[in-house]
């Protein structure tokens, strides 16, 4: 069905998503066990692929046990013959299968680009990087904002749940202060602590002063309570972001 198509397609970008999230999105009007339902075809066909995991209803949410879905094994031969998205899989490797263990991550990159609401491009499906260091150390999402004359145009985003360790976080910074097409960097962390203590570890990188990087990072709680200054100040339409200081 159309439907089913376009439901694999936007999970080429989102890689994961709630029962709720699939239910209200693409099945509207239609009951929780009709969306089930069909939802489980997909998934025997293979097409689907249904795991059960204890992740947050919302970014700042507790954790309940839901149903989450990836692409099944599958999707990528459904896609390469009827949808343009096949462009996605063409010369890349990345598994449309995606691990456990990964998807609360990619769960709460989704909600954050969703509460920004900006068009992000998600780090599988970001061009190869010109340099290892680069390749090791992609962000977890990027967007641009409207263009601005000759200047960078790109925001990066990394959510960190607690799980970054020093030596990854500023690896992330250094690629970041060192791409010439980077204006502004976004980092989420869980709680005010965490903050606190990867600011520093930014702090510690000398690239980031000499490029006079903007690297801002937010507690999930201080991202919600301030979230229509951050869609401007990082949203994909601000008209210009001041230089760092």
């Amino acid at each position: 069905m159309r439907r089913d198509l376009r439901l694999m397609e936007k999970l080429v970008l989102r890689r994961v998503a709630t029962l709720d999230e699939l239910h209200q999105t693409w099945f509207a009007g239609l009951s929780r066990k009709r969306a089930l339902n069909r939802l489980g075809e997909l998934a025997s066909a293979g097409y689907l692929h249904r795991v059960t995991l204890a992740v947050p209803d919302a970014l700042d949410g507790p954790e309940r046990e839901q149903s989450l879905y990836t692409l099944g094994p599958k999707a990528r031969t459904a896609l390469e013959l009827r949808s343009l998205s096949s462009e996605h899989f063409r010369y890349r490797r990345w598994n449309p299968v995606l691990r456990d263990s990964s998807m609360p991550h990619q769960l709460a990159v989704n909600r954050v680009c969703d509460l920004l609401s900006v068009d992000a491009v998600p780090e599988h499906l970001l061009p190869p990087a010109e340099n290892r260091a680069a390749m090791q150390h992609k962000p977890d999402a990027i967007w641009e904002r409207a263009r601005d004359g000759a200047r960078a145009t790109k925001i990066l985003l990394e959510v960190d749940l607690g799980h970054y360790s020093r030596q990854r976080i500023k690896g992330k910074v250094a690629a970041f202060a060192e791409n010439p097409e980077a204006l502004a960097m976004l980092i989420i962390t869980p709680d005010a602590a965490r903050a606190d203590r990867v600011a520093g570890w930014v702090r510690e990188n000398d690239a980031v002063r000499r490029y006079r990087r903007d690297v801002k990072v937010v507690s999930v709680s201080e991202l919600l309570a301030r979230l229509d200054w951050y869609a401007e100040r990082f949203g994909d339409q601000i008209p210009q972001l001041p230089e760092a200081q």
